[in-house]
């Protein structure tokens, strides 16, 4: 997860996880992101809401779930992103995954 910004999900569908400028996102917003999405399900009724809210948001003008603006990170497709791992720097033409 934190050398490549993938998870083994995102790996098999070649995606990967960078900051909106194209570097890479660092093992403390993979770790906030990841604890957002998991422990907001823990709060009764509000985390429910949370995580409607927080889906719902990928339907908005820049994309991104409401957990990916938070810990400023995007998807990516990581054909776009080679070089966004904890030796490069930022990728040049970033292309967000679309389904």
């Amino acid at each position: 997860l934190f050398g490549s910004s993938q998870t083994l999900g995102k790996k098999a569908l070649g995606l990967r996880i960078v900051r909106p400028d194209g570097s890479y996102a660092g093992g403390g917003r993979l770790l906030a992101r990841l604890a957002i999405v998991m422990f907001s399900g823990l709060v009764p009724y509000v985390g429910r809401l949370f995580g409607l809210i927080d889906v719902l948001f990928i339907f908005g003008s820049p994309r991104r779930c409401l957990h990916d603006l938070i810990v400023d990170t995007v998807v990516v497709t990581a054909a776009s992103a080679p070089h966004a791992t904890r030796q490069g720097a930022a990728g040049a033409h970033l292309r967000t995954a679309n389904f």
